[in-house]
């Protein structure tokens, strides 16, 4: 497998960041604040929204770097290139918006660890199963309140309906594997 030198990096960084967003989510999962606080004022940040910023700040970087690599390569991209591309220009749309959230609840974060695990084990196909599922909890936990009355989070909502629409269906569509070489050029 030919990777390039930032997709190298960013698959490095799941391994690395695994277990963290694993204990993080555990973490918020388990010592949940009292979300009704947040219906009738704005969810503040922590220490721990903090270092949850810190990491998923890689990903909006490895997702630009990426999305540049593939339009230098744009005429002669393969099938599964063009899919990675759509994932990527929509995961730059929710970079700002991530970046920017003032609280992480744990369904907001468990894409992002699981997604780890899909860089991790390129070749099993239930962690891709087990990874639409989350997305659908993503949706319907942002659903409820106190989420669903702050636009911040009502656009990630938004964002994340639009990724599911159109690349990840594109990427089942196209038979993509998830071992970070599927944008090279495609071979004549």
């Amino acid at each position: 497998m030919v990777m390039s030198w930032h997709s190298y990096l960013f698959w490095l960084y799941s391994w690395v960041s695994a277990l963290p967003w694993a204990c993080v989510i555990y973490y918020r999962y388990c010592y949940q604040a009292d979300y009704s606080v947040y219906v009738k004022k704005y969810p503040q940040a922590d220490r721990l929204d903090k270092y949850i910023l810190a990491l998923t700040t890689p990903y909006g970087i490895y997702y630009l770097c990426d999305t540049v690599f593939i339009l230098f390569y744009l005429p002669s991209v393969s099938a599964c290139g063009w899919s990675y591309f759509c994932h990527h220009i929509v995961s730059l749309v929710a970079t700002p918006i991530v970046i920017t959230m003032p609280h992480y609840p744990w369904f907001i974060m468990l894409p992002y660890a699981w997604h780890c695990l899909l860089l991790m084990f390129p070749g099993v196909f239930f962690l891709n199963v087990v990874y639409i599922c989350i997305i659908f909890i993503k949706i319907r936990e942002m659903h409820k309140v106190p989420w669903s009355l702050y636009s911040h989070y009502r656009v990630y909502r938004l964002v994340v309906y639009s990724m599911l629409a159109g690349p990840l269906v594109m990427l089942w569509y196209n038979q993509c594997t998830n071992n970070m070489s599927n944008h090279l050029v495609a071979q004549a």
